[in-house]
């Protein structure tokens, strides 16, 4: 059974940089694995990267950091904790 985290893994392994839940959930869409029903999928994918963060601490597959991309707005990176 193919999960969302999984399918966000598979494109942070194969893309190996940090991305926006923006930018991992257009990929996923492309592959065409998962189809969301969820009226904001990109919301969907953030909240369960930041459970899976939240609730696994140190041994979350996935990590975060924030980059400043305006002068009042940070965004959110996820990328692989190798």
């Amino acid at each position: 059974m193919v999960t969302l985290l999984r399918e966000a893994e598979i494109i942070l392994r194969k893309y190996k940089k940090p991305m926006t839940a923006r930018q991992i959930y257009s990929y996923i869409e492309k592959r065409g694995k998962i189809t969301f029903k969820s009226k904001t999928p990109v919301s969907s994918l953030s909240s369960r990267l930041y459970l899976d963060l939240s609730k696994n601490k140190d041994k979350s597959k996935f990590r975060v950091e924030e980059k400043l991309s305006s002068v009042y707005k940070t965004e959110k990176y996820y990328s692989l904790n190798c």
